[in-house]
């Protein structure tokens, strides 16, 4: 009977659905992207703020100076959220690219026109929704670096700092 009960749950119902499938599919690739990506888009970061040269020469004076897992700070934001993150923009596509055609039905394709309107208006939320993930990442990978006094313990300090410095302020002085 217990058996028959996990069957008819939620999670295995979900889990068969499209709206599951592409939450899973959306998550592990999105945790692969940000593994294998995250050292490069740090490399990228730090070569953007400082004028110390190449690539390899400001992996080489990271590495010395920092240490190898320097490269990855600030990574536990991006991985802590990219499966909601991939989730919401499938499920946001699925949404807006039959939303502005009416003819079509959920089962099926969406037209030319949804497909680029749902494409835009995804890639509207995503960013309004994904662009505070984007600053406290980019914070703490440039912690340590010439151009950046406070030293942060993670990415919940950093939202706090922001918030508390920048985000209150300029509603103040509105």
């Amino acid at each position: 009977m217990l058996a028959e009960r996990k069957d008819n749950g939620f999670l295995p119902r979900f889990l068969s659905s499209s709206w599951g499938r592409e939450f899973v599919a959306g998550g592990f690739g999105g945790i692969a992207g940000i593994i294998s990506g995250y050292p490069l888009d740090t490399l990228r970061i730090r070569q953007q703020s400082s004028n110390k040269g190449s690539a390899f020469r400001i992996l080489r004076h990271v590495v010395a100076k920092e240490g190898p897992f320097s490269l990855n700070r600030g990574m536990a934001a991006p991985l802590g959220s990219i499966t909601f993150q991939d989730a919401m923009v499938f499920q946001t596509y699925a949404i807006f690219s039959r939303a502005w055609d009416s003819s079509v039905s959920a089962t099926d394709s969406p037209s030319y026109k949804g497909v680029g309107l749902g494409g835009f208006a995804t890639g509207a939320v995503q960013s309004l929704l994904l662009s505070p993930i984007e600053l406290v990442k980019i914070r703490l990978q440039l912690q340590n670096t010439s151009n950046v006094t406070e030293s942060h313990k993670g990415p919940s300090q950093v939202a706090k700092t922001i918030w508390k410095k920048e985000v209150s302020r300029e509603f103040i002085e509105v």
